[in-house]
This record gives structure tokens, C-alpha cells and sequence, in this order.
């Protein structure tokens, strides 16, 4: 049985919900690959999927790091069958702002200026096809849901729930507003 780990230790919501999101569209395709380049969400990741022994059918990748991403890639490429799925979670420039980060090591990929795009760019070029991209917690509704705890507090509750609710609203971007995001999931499957 795998122990939950306490709440002040769970890594920052955007990453549980990619990693819900990859686990869902992974799931129907065992036996899986999985590659985490960050200690502080391989528990969050082992909570939902496991390794299985090769050969695989789908891959999960979790923060790219600049020094390996090209030979790593190349390697999901290689072991994964056409048709193969692989799910890529990414931090990206915004995401150096949580508080919950401060502790990470290595500097991910989409981190850097154009690693997204550098990224999709080589999936491509690696045989992988019908790429989506989702970015999720925007900057924008990091600044309703802020602007709505202000208003909680000063009792103005009816208005703090508008501003929740526009949150989610803009919670998810498109690949081309991406920027203005904190995490990116990418959903590639094998040519």
C-alpha cells in the first residue's frame, strides 16, 4: 500500500491535475514506461501509474531536463510501438514562482525561453504525431483567485465566488498562450 503523503508535502496542485490528466488518457495503454526527472513528484506519479517490464505501449515523461531531454526523447522514440502513447509534463517560466518549488532541483525544459516549442519541434522530428498541448493554471486565474481571497476576507463572499468561478474558466489555456501558464502537458502518440 502506497502512503499518502501529508498535505504540506504534496507538490502544487497544476502538477496533480497533469499527472490526473496523463493517467486517464494512459491508462487503456499498459504496460507503461515511466521517466521522472523530479524526486518531488515521483511519489504523486507511483501513486497513479507503475512501471511495467518492456515491451511498452506508453510512456509518461515528467519535467524534461535540459541536459538529456534530445537522447531521452530519442530513447522513448526507440521503445515505443507505432501507435505508442507518450504523456510529457513540463513546468514552464511561470511555474519558478511557486512557493511549493523553491526545493526542486535541475532546470526543466520548458523552463527555459522556447523550450515548449524546441520540444514539440523535436517530437516531431522523432516520429511522434498528433501532439496536444494543454497549459494549465494560468496567470490569469492565479490573479482572480487571489483577487477573491481578498474579497473573502473582507466579507464580500458573493463576489469572491464570481471571481472563482472566472478562474476556472481560464484555468486551461491553448498551446499558444501557453506562456501565460504554469505547467504544460503534452499528449504525443508514435507514428
Amino acid at each position: 500500500m502506497t502512503r499518502s503523503p501529508a498535505i504540506y508535502d504534496l507538490p502544487p496542485l497544476e502538477y496533480r491535475v497533469a499527472l490526473d490528466a496523463a493517467s486517464s488518457w494512459l491508462g487503456a495503454h499498459p504496460p507503461l514506461k515511466l521517466c521522472c526527472a523530479q524526486p518531488a513528484l515521483l511519489g504523486e506519479v507511483e501513486m497513479r501509474l507503475s512501471e511495467a517490464t518492456p515491451p511498452w505501449k506508453s510512456g509518461l515523461w515528467v519535467e524534461p531536463q535540459v541536459v538529456d531531454w534530445p537522447s531521452q526523447l530519442r530513447e522513448f522514440a526507440e521503445l515505443l510501438p507505432p501507435a505508442g502513447r507518450l504523456a510529457v509534463l513540463l513546468s514552464l517560466p511561470l511555474a519558478q514562482r511557486l512557493p511549493e518549488r523553491k526545493t526542486w532541483q535541475g532546470a526543466g525544459l520548458g523552463e527555459q525561453p522556447g523550450g515548449l516549442r524546441r520540444f514539440r519541434n523535436a517530437l516531431e522530428e522523432d516520429g511522434f504525431a498528433r501532439q496536444d498541448v494543454y497549459a494549465l493554471h494560468s496567470g490569469q486565474a492565479v490573479l482572480l483567485n487571489a483577487a477573491a481571497q481578498l474579497l473573502r476576507r473582507g466579507g464580500r463572499r458573493a463576489a469572491a465566488d464570481r471571481l472563482e468561478f472566472a478562474a476556472r474558466r481560464v484555468y486551461t489555456l491553448p498551446y499558444q498562450q501557453a506562456w501565460r501558464a504554469s505547467v504544460a502537458l503534452v499528449l504525443a502518440v508514435r507514428q
